[in-house]
């Protein structure tokens, strides 16, 4: 019942802050830089944020996604790695209802805690997005928990409606 509680109040909270929450979300690459800037904060061109090591960048998990996108989230939440899926090439969200059975997910449009929210590819987001449903609520409102909705690499919650949530076996 408490972390029921507290899962309406932090949704609660990223309504009113307009879909931006404080915080991480508890990701453990949250201090990836932007290879372009070198900065935390900010734009970041195509997405690439990692790690400088010897004069060398990282910038793909151990999971085999770009950090601090919205694949490289949801995969860390769930325990999946690029290799679930057996992508051809970067594994942009786009793919993930494609691939989704080779992960062992079935393509539903009825939302359950702990699904993956998926929206195609667009003119606003190219590479489509994935978030993680963290509550669904009375009525059919869906609650997401996401990394770099808004292209700055943060994470956030909102309320969203996706046209497909991928949904484990």
């Amino acid at each position: 019942m408490v972390r029921r509680i507290a899962l309406v109040v932090l949704a609660a909270l990223a309504l009113a802050a307009g879909s931006a929450a404080a915080g991480t979300g508890g990701y453990p690459n949250a201090a990836a830089r932007c290879r372009a800037t070198g900065r935390l904060a900010g734009a970041c061109p195509r997405f690439q944020w990692g790690y400088e090591a010897g004069g060398r960048w990282s910038t793909i998990s151990s999971r085999g996604f770009d950090y601090r996108n919205c694949t490289d989230y949801v995969a860390w939440k769930l325990g999946l790695t690029w290799w679930d899926f057996g992508f051809p090439g970067r594994g942009d969200a786009s793919l993930w209802r494609r691939y989704a059975p080779r992960a062992g997910f079935v393509v539903t449009h009825t939302p359950h805690v702990h699904d993956v929210a998926w929206w195609p590819a667009s003119a606003d987001e190219p590479e489509g997005h994935v978030a993680l449903v963290v509550r669904v609520g009375a009525g059919g409102t869906v609650t997401v928990a996401e990394y770099n909705e808004d292209g700055l690499g943060r994470y956030d919650w909102r309320v969203a409606q996706a046209p497909a949530y991928l949904h484990r076996r």
